[in-house]
Order: C-alpha cells, then sequence, then structure tokens
C-alpha cells in the first residue's frame, strides 16, 4: 500500500505556496507605495518581511505556539513600528484617503500574516487559508492607496493570478473532470482577468475624476455655505463680511514657562496697500535663506503644528531665536517658512521676557524698506492724514502710536459686517466717519494713520493665542485668526500695535470650547504625546522598556516550567499517560477534520463513543466515512496505548490522507 504524503492537509503545517507568495506579492507592492509617498524608513522592512514570509510555504519548523510569546512578539513589533516611523500627516479627509495610516495599516498586517504563517499557536498549519487570503487582500488593498500607479501596473496582474490559485484550493479535494464544469471554471477565471484588468485600466486612466468624486463624498468637512473665520496667506482684501462661522479647527500648541500668556502669533506682513488690498502676495515675495541663531537669554517656547498644511512659521513679533532642524528663508517683510515644504515638526523659539524688545528674527529697517513702511496710500481721502497727525500730536514715536490706537478703540466699534458708503473708499469711510468694522479694517486704519504720523508701519495676520491648555500652553483655533500692525520704534525694534478694541479680540468675541470638545482634543493628542515622549528617551532606555516586561514574563514562565517538571517528575506509575507531541498533533487535526464534516466531538465523551452516537442517527446519511474512522481510530489507539514506532505512526498517517479523500 502507498505511504501517505507528509503534505497532507491534515498533517502538514506548512502554508500553500500561492498564499505566501500572493502575502510576497502585495508587501512588496506596499513597499512601493510608501517609497513613492516618502515613507521608506518606515517601511523598508517590507522587503525583509516578504523575505520570511516566503520560506513558510517550504519549512515545516515553527516558533513555540504559547500565546503569551505570540502576543509578546505582536505588541513589541506593532510598538516599534508606530514609534519609530515618520510622523504621519493628516490631510482632512476620510481615513481611508489618509496614505501615511493606511499603509500603517497595511503594515500592520504584514506583519500579522508572517506571524501567523511562523506560529503555531492557534493553528498547527499556520494561518487558515481564508485568514492569508484576507490578510494578503487588505495589504494589497493599502498599498493601492499611492498617487504613483506605475509598480500597480505591474503586480495587480501577478497578483490576479495566485489569488485565482488560492481559491482555486478551496474546492474538493477530489477534482471533477467532466467537461461542463471544467468550461465553466474557465470560463468564470477568463471572466474575473476580464474584469480585473479593465478596471484596471479604467482606474488608471479615471482616476483623477473617481478621486474627485471620492473626496467630494466622503470629506469630512462640511459644505460651507457660509464663509469661516480662519487664517489663509491671500492678501487681506477690505470688504464686507456676512455672518461668519468660526472654525474650531486646532491649528497649533504654543508651549512654554509663560505658556498661558497672550500672544500675537504673526505670519506674514503686507506692506503696499492700493484699490481696497494689501500686497505683496506670497508667490511675488523674494525669500532668502535664513541664518538659524543660537540664544541663550529669553523664554524657550515651543510650537508643535496640529494640522497638515502649514506653509509659514509662527512667531511673536518678540522673538530673538528659532531653534530648529529644517533650513529656514525669510522675505524682506520677516515673513518666514520651511524651505521647499510644510511646517509639520515642532519648533522652538526664544522669545524677549520683556514687551517693549524688538525680536532680532525679523531684522532691522534699512531705508529702502522704510521708504515703503512711510509711504501713505494715494486711495486714502487727504482728511485722514490731517486726523492722524491731530490724533498723534506731538512727542516720540511711542506716544504718538499709543495716542492713534486708543484713538481708534475709542471711536469705533467692532462688527464682522460692514458696508462702505456707495462710491466712498473702504478704509476712509471707515477712519472719517467712525464706522464699526472687523479687525482688518482696525489694523489698516493703524498703519495709514502711524505713516501718517511719521511712524513706518506694516500690516501683519496670524493668530491671536490665548485659549489655556493645562498650565504652561495655549492651543490656538482657526477662529484666532486675528490682523493688526507693526510699528518700527528706534531704539526697540518691530512693536506689535493692535487697535481692535479689547472686546472684539477672539478671547472675547467667541464662547469657550465646551467641555465634551476639549476631552475629545485631549485623548486625540494621546499618539502624539506618546511619540514624543518615545522619541525623547534614549535607544537604551527604550530597549529596557520594552525588554523588562518580556523577561518578567519569561522568568514567570521558567518558574511554573520548573514548577511543573518537579511535580511531574513525582507523580506515580499509576498516573495518566500523556501521549506524545506527534500524537497530539494528529489528534488535534483529527477533531478539526469531524468538525469541518460537521460532526464535532464534545470534549465529554470518547471519540468511538461519538462515532458510534454519529451511527447511530436514524434518517440522516452520515457525512463520514464511519468505516474509515473506526479504523483510523483503532490505529490511533494502538499506538496511543501500545507505543509510537515507525510503523503504527505510518499507518495513522496512511488513515489520515484517506480521511481527507
Amino acid at each position: 500500500m502507498p505511504q501517505p504524503s507528509r503534505s497532507s492537509s491534515l498533517t502538514d503545517p506548512r502554508l500553500p505556496w500561492p498564499f505566501a507568495l500572493s502575502g510576497v506579492v502585495a508587501r512588496v507592492a506596499l513597499f512601493f507605495s510608501t517609497r513613492f509617498a516618502g515613507g521608506e524608513r518606515q517601511y523598508a522592512a517590507s522587503l525583509v518581511l516578504a523575505a520570511v514570509l516566503l520560506p513558510s510555504a517550504f519549512v515545516r519548523a515553527r516558533l513555540p505556539g504559547n500565546r503569551v510569546f505570540v502576543w509578546m512578539v505582536r505588541i513589541t513589533v506593532w510598538a516599534v513600528m508606530i514609534a519609530f516611523g515618520p510622523t504621519r500627516r493628516a490631510t482632512g479627509f476620510s481615513i481611508v484617503f489618509e496614505p501615511d495610516y493606511v499603509h500603517l495599516f497595511g503594515a500592520l498586517c504584514g506583519t500579522e500574516l508572517v506571524l501567523r504563517s511562523w506560529t503555531r499557536a492557534a493553528s498547527p498549519r499556520g494561518p487558515s487559508r481564508g485568514e492569508a487570503l484576507l490578510l494578503a487582500a487588505l495589504i494589497f488593498m493599502s498599498a493601492s492607496n499611492t498617487w504613483t500607479s506605475v509598480h500597480m501596473q505591474t503586480l495587480v496582474p501577478v497578483y490576479t493570478v495566485l489569488t485565482i490559485l488560492c481559491l482555486r484550493s478551496f474546492g474538493p479535494a477530489k477534482r471533477t473532470t467532466r467537461a461542463p464544469l471544467v468550461t465553466l471554471r474557465v470560463s468564470a477565471v477568463a471572466l474575473a482577468i476580464l474584469v480585473g484588468f479593465t478596471s484596471v485600466f479604467a482606474v488608471n486612466r479615471y482616476e483623477q475624476k473617481i478621486m474627485s468624486w471620492a473626496v467630494d463624498a466622503f470629506r469630512r468637512e462640511r459644505k460651507r455655505d457660509k464663509a469661516e473665520i480662519g487664517f489663509g496667506t491671500a492678501p487681506p482684501r477690505l470688504s464686507a463680511v456676512f455672518n461668519p462661522q468660526p472654525s474650531m479647527r486646532r491649528v497649533m500648541l504654543v508651549e512654554g514657562t509663560h505658556g498661558t500668556s497672550e500672544r500675537h502669533m504673526r505670519m506674514i506682513a503686507f506692506d503696499t496697500y492700493a484699490d481696497r488690498q494689501w500686497r505683496p502676495v506670497l508667490r511675488e515675495r523674494g525669500f532668502a535663506p535664513l541664518a538659524v541663531s543660537h540664544q541663550d537669554e529669553g523664554e524657550h517656547v515651543r510650537i508643535t503644528p496640529l494640522v497638515d498644511g502649514m506653509e509659514l512659521v509662527a512667531l511673536p513679533v518678540e522673538t530673538l531665536a528659532i531653534e530648529t532642524d529644517e533650513t529656514l528663508e525669510q522675505d524682506a517683510l520677516g515673513t518666514i517658512r520651511v524651505q521647499g515644504a510644510d511646517v509639520q515638526s515642532p519648533y522652538g523659539l526664544v522669545v524677549a521676557t520683556t514687551a517693549d524688545s524688538g525680536g532680532q528674527v525679523l531684522g532691522a529697517l534699512d531705508d529702502a524698506h522704510r521708504s515703503a513702511a512711510l509711504a501713505v496710500p494715494s486711495d486714502v481721502d487727504p482728511k485722514v492724514l490731517e486726523l492722524a497727525r491731530r490724533v498723534a500730536g506731538d512727542g516720540d514715536a511711542s506716544s504718538r502710536v499709543a495716542r492713534i490706537e486708543l484713538h481708534l478703540r475709542s471711536n469705533h466699534a467692532y462688527s464682522l459686517r460692514y458696508e462702505p458708503a456707495a462710491g466712498a473708499e473702504p478704509l476712509s469711510d471707515f477712519i472719517l466717519n467712525g464706522r464699526a468694522a472687523h479687525c482688518q479694517y482696525f489694523a489698516s486704519a493703524a498703519v495709514v494713520m502711524c505713516r501718517a504720523a511719521g511712524v513706518p508701519a506694516r500690516l501683519v495676520t496670524g493668530y491671536y493665542a490665548h485659549e489655556k491648555y493645562g498650565a504652561h500652553a495655549t492651543v490656538v483655533r482657526d477662529r484666532d485668526a486675528h490682523a493688526w500692525a507693526e510699528c518700527w520704534i528706534d531704539g526697540k525694534g518691530w512693536v506689535t500695535v493692535d487697535a481692535t478694541p479689547a472686546a472684539a479680540r477672539p478671547d472675547q468675541a467667541f464662547p469657550e470650547a465646551s467641555g465634551v470638545r476639549r476631552f475629545w482634543e485631549r485623548v486625540q493628542d494621546l499618539p502624539r504625546l506618546a511619540r514624543e515622549w518615545l522619541s525623547s528617551l534614549r535607544p537604551r532606555t527604550i530597549v529596557l522598556i520594552i525588554a523588562a516586561p518580556i523577561a518578567a514574563v519569561a522568568l514567570v514562565s521558567a518558574v511554573r516550567y520548573l514548577r511543573n517538571r518537579k511535580r511531574q517528575s513525582v507523580v506515580t506509575a499509576r498516573t495518566y499517560i500523556q501521549p506524545s507531541a506527534e500524537l497530539q498533533f494528529v489528534a488535534r487535526e483529527f477533531e478539526r477534520w469531524l468538525r469541518r464534516r460537521g460532526v464535532p466531538c464534545a470534549g465529554h465523551v470518547t471519540w468511538r463513543e461519538h462515532v458510534n452516537s454519529v451511527a447511530k442517527r436514524a434518517g440522516t446519511p452520515s457525512p463520514i466515512d464511519l468505516t474509515l474512522v473506526v479504523r483510523f481510530i483503532d490505529a490511533y489507539d494502538a499506538a496511543r496505548f501500545g507505543g509510537v514506532n515507525g510503523q503504527t505512526m505510518s499507518r495513522i498517517l496512511e488513515l489520515a490522507s484517506s480521511l481527507e479523500g
């Protein structure tokens, strides 16, 4: 009689090669997708894990099946991937469109596939075929979230063929060769390939339209039928604003010793006013590299961006130095940005402790820019200039600026809705007629009136930081967008001049954030805080943190093992003899086979009793070959209680293969 093959599905712990190879192809696709997205530092291990996965289809050896061990390995790998990967960026779309998060999900699924393939924990044969197919599909789906589809066009056909081979293995053990069924199967495979390749072609050709539709359909932000209060780099235009909605989105976190103090966080400045609008626009500016200087004296402040796509560096006018590893560049008006990228990483500031000290980062005022900062717009009514000189009076520059600031606060009210008189220049109408308007009008009026009084000035937009976030921090929201003036005072430098009435500033104009919102924002910050905490630790400390619980569990397991060995050494001869590891494996597989046939064996009955009960069921055909099952049980019992040798084990394996059909 022929000997049974050791590759029998009942006794073989290996994963069939199509399943392993489909997982490898999915991992390779994920590697290229993350590489094109700039995440090669995080997922370069994809190729290594792919190389580790493939041998699982050919090697029988497996890692220990202890659940504690498996979970320790799983948590350790996940923690390392999450903690030491590059910063994940959020674009504001649905989570299914965030490549960084989708690729992380795919990497975790890939790790799970490798772990299940090489451990004997839940299934001695590695992962079930359904689990392997599902995990490979999730990995490949994650890889498909990419802006560059060249590699996907090559890998999709390969993955499709492997998936077909995997699905083929789910059929019955005995293949039918009847012509109609063979023709049907071939037709189904051909149809699947045709649909698959047509879909790939359509997606590649129309991906922009599909993406636009999907973004519109799943974008989490509500459609705006009203303007929202928020910062933008576009030049301010003096126009009416009708009932805008304050955006509660968080923009940045300001932390420092005096982190709860109120600050004007400047972003961009403008020095030319014409036709109701301030200029220059951002693309018209000339930026030059900014040398990052070192400064010991002053307050150290840390700025953490909380949104993606932050174009400019935010800082108070009193900033003495910027502490960052990024390459910065600055224009002539003090606007600072990261060279060739958005502001994504936290950066430090050294800020003067007194408001009277002008910041060194903004630089001095040269003759060319002094002329621009003193130029009075030709659009402005000459009466505005007369009023400005009369209000400013005599004295030093600081006194003149203070009088103009007091005049605007005392004679104008705040309003988000302002329509100038027909045919009137809006800024002149606002100043001369005591009109109520929003912060851009107050800032513009302060700039023009200070220039008329002989003080260089420019308009600045940014954020007014005021909302407390713990003991030494403030959180800045979109609704905190604000506009004010900067004036040059000889001997001090640039100073902030905010003529907007105090009751109209963001801290007074809007209600506080609700407790529920603050709580949820704290929860959202936990991953970031954990990541920053891990980044601050030394590599040796991180190794100790990971190794300590593993060592503790290993020590406890070793103690329990030694205690069990000691107990077993004193067991009497009457103790029930445990079967060998090979017989235990065969027993588990036989019970799994019974469950697949729909006749699971209860734990309180023997196999023989169970088979007899199945045979006695009247009126229903038996789902198993009872005669063959009894022969298998006889052979197993003979080996179980009479001793295992090569001949008895060969007989058991032969019957096991016969059961599979």
